[in-house]
């Protein structure tokens, strides 16, 4: 079964079953002199192959001669022997090449093979000159290295072969523990009785960190420690010691401690310094040919001893795969295929892969 993969369906049409390619639309040398069709030929188990078809377009005299102007004014000696070079008429450079369609816009199957014609662009120049006409039109290509155009015919063709990994990104924005703790209330007043016994509730302290979860969280802490009370380092619940409380006691620091208590609140935040480790550190996988694409390859086993953020990791590969036939799920470390294998073309592959902790900037781990 053979099928046509161009643009240009509207002017030509193929025979399924016997490849027979027929013209459906008149053709016109003037807008488009060549035409490049790729076809693609496909057996009944699925292979296929990609080939190209190049229709020249010959000119036929079909236009009539036009005049730039209506009429050329000259003159001439009587005496001038003939013959004389009256006037002389030259084309001026006065049109702009004119593309006939105003935008292009295709669609091509990612298993497209590189080098097939994915498009082909034609200009005209009302021009008649060959310095300034149809065949000084130079075309080029911006914007994507993955395509090349053919600077005289318009041919536009793929560059590298195309992967599409995904049809949705989802981009989660991930907090960092840039604010510090704030008190709810200061600052507090509370009386307690003398001779209290020891864990009677003094007062409980409340400060709040606008960070989001582990980034959030306060720890409480007597500072300067005081004998006379202590805190629960969560709660902020402070609560008698059991160290006898006289509110006669004459000592001037002791009198001091037990009317005043020093709180402090702070981040529990934990440091990145451990290095994410693969478990094993080499994987020897060995795959069938004929897997499909999107094949579950391994799931990578990697810790990190931080917490948090500092132990959510993000997997890369960085070595052995150029020509992109497997990928690596940035967050959940599955390796897959991406393109159907050929053991007749390469026998075995080398990957380097890499999980990056997601830590501050600056003190990120790389495990490899």
């Amino acid at each position: 079964m053979a099928t046509f993969v161009t643009h240009r369906l509207r002017r030509f049409a193929i025979d399924k079953d016997t490849g027979t390619v027929t013209l459906i639309r008149r053709l016109d040398f003037e807008a488009t002199r060549r035409y490049t069709l790729t076809i693609i030929a496909k057996d009944g188990g699925g292979e296929e192959t990609t080939g190209r078809l190049r229709v020249n377009v010959l000119d036929i005299n079909d236009n009539v001669p036009t005049f730039q102007k209506e009429t050329y004014l000259g003159t001439i000696r009587e005496n001038e022997a003939a013959p004389m070079q009256v006037v002389k008429v030259q084309d001026e450079n006065d049109n702009s090449p004119t593309f006939s369609q105003s935008s292009y816009i295709i669609a091509i199957p990612e298993n497209i093979i590189a080098g097939a014609t994915v498009l082909f662009v034609s200009a005209s120049d009302l021009d008649q000159s060959r310095e300034y006409g149809q065949e000084s039109i130079i075309y080029s290509l911006e914007g994507s290295s993955q395509f090349r155009i053919n600077t005289r015919s318009g041919d536009t063709q793929l560059n590298t072969q195309l992967y599409v990994l995904c049809d949705e990104v989802n981009i989660t924005l991930l907090d960092i523990n840039d604010n510090r703790p704030i008190w709810k209330d200061e600052p507090y007043l509370a009386n307690v009785v003398e001779m209290s016994p020891v864990d009677t509730d003094v007062i409980t302290v409340s400060a709040f960190d606008p960070d989001r979860a582990e980034n959030g969280t306060v720890m409480y802490a007597i500072n300067p420690p005081n004998p006379f009370y202590r805190i629960n380092r969560t709660t902020g619940k402070i609560r008698t010691s059991g160290v006898v409380l006289d509110r006669e006691n004459t000592d001037a620091k002791d009198a001091e401690m037990m009317r005043k208590i020093v709180v402090s609140v702070t981040d529990l935040l934990d440091i990145n310094d451990e290095v994410p480790t693969f478990h094993p550190a080499i994987y020897d996988i060995s795959l069938s040919e004929d897997v499909p694409r999107d094949h579950r390859v391994v799931h990578l086993n990697c810790s990190d001893g931080d917490d948090g953020l500092n132990a959510e990791l993000s997997y890369f590969i960085t070595g052995g795969n150029d020509d992109g036939k497997f990928s690596v799920g940035f967050r959940d470390g599955i390796v897959r295929t991406v393109v159907n294998l050929d053991r007749e073309t390469q026998v075995s592959y080398t990957l380097i892969l890499e999980a990056i902790d997601n830590g501050p900037a600056g003190s990120r781990k790389t495990g490899t």
